[in-house]
């Protein structure tokens, strides 16, 4: 009798995970993406030479571990706070493996965005952008449950618009391409889809990006939490042999 009550028990275990993994499912399937939650990060409080009040290159994340930098206009790799942003030039018809937009042309020159004095600056001399002022974008390859962190930056010293960028669900966030130039920050948690809608459209223009980065920033559990939860799977494991 014991051993048939212990042998439910245990398959009922099991099961657990899978239910909460189609009811998720269930419910990504009626939303476009999950929440993000926005913050920004300034670079370069003005347009005059130095950062200001601006953090520089220390504005670029370090945070968790690195799925794509992107370093949007040019084929060339820029290195920014040990970040390799990886050049992709639309013109050449190349495109990031992990966010998929509108774009269909890179800056025709090179543009002054940051005038901090450090490698940021050579970021925000180029971009990629649409001929239209609405930009829709999803991000790929994500892993269901698992915290991730996005970074993106429109800045152009000489042209005073608003990038809003937003998450499908009505969270936006709205950032100057000048005055101040900053990062625009997004965390969330990918649900069943494996995708994030993100779009940014702009006030006016065509919209753009200089540069953008995904992290997975997922806590990584402490030993102690790892030690008691071998303790509790081992009792458990003890006692039911034990009841056997």
């Amino acid at each position: 009798m014991k051993n048939t009550l212990l042998t439910r028990l245990l398959n009922t275990t099991r099961l657990v995970p899978l239910l909460v993994g189609a009811l998720a499912f269930a419910g990504a399937s009626t939303s476009q993406a999950a929440v993000i939650t926005w913050s920004t990060l300034v670079v370069d409080s003005t347009d005059t030479a130095g950062a200001g009040s601006g953090l520089g290159d220390l504005a670029v994340s370090t945070n968790g571990t690195l799925i794509e930098a992107v370093n949007y206009g040019t084929q060339t790799d820029v290195t920014v706070n040990g970040v390799t942003f990886d050049g992709v030039s639309i013109d050449n018809a190349e495109s990031p493996a992990n966010y998929s937009n509108s774009f269909d042309e890179d800056a025709p020159n090179s543009i002054t965005g940051t005038s901090t004095g450090g490698i940021i600056d050579t970021l925000t001399s180029t971009f990629s952008r649409t001929t239209s002022a609405a930009t829709t974008g999803t991000l790929t390859g994500l892993t269901f449950g698992r915290d991730y962190e996005v970074q993106l930056i429109a800045s152009f010293a000489t042209i005073g618009r608003t990038t809003t960028f937003n998450d499908g669900n009505g969270n936006t966030l709205a950032t100057s391409t000048n005055n101040p130039h900053a990062f625009a920050v997004g965390i969330f948690t990918a649900d069943a889809t494996g995708t994030q809608t993100l779009n940014f459209p702009i006030s006016t223009g065509s919209s753009f990006l200089n540069a953008y980065q995904l992290r997975d920033v997922t806590p990584v559990p402490e030993p102690s939490s790892l030690a008691l939860l071998f303790l509790f799977s081992s009792s458990f494991l003890f006692t039911a042999r034990r009841r056997r």
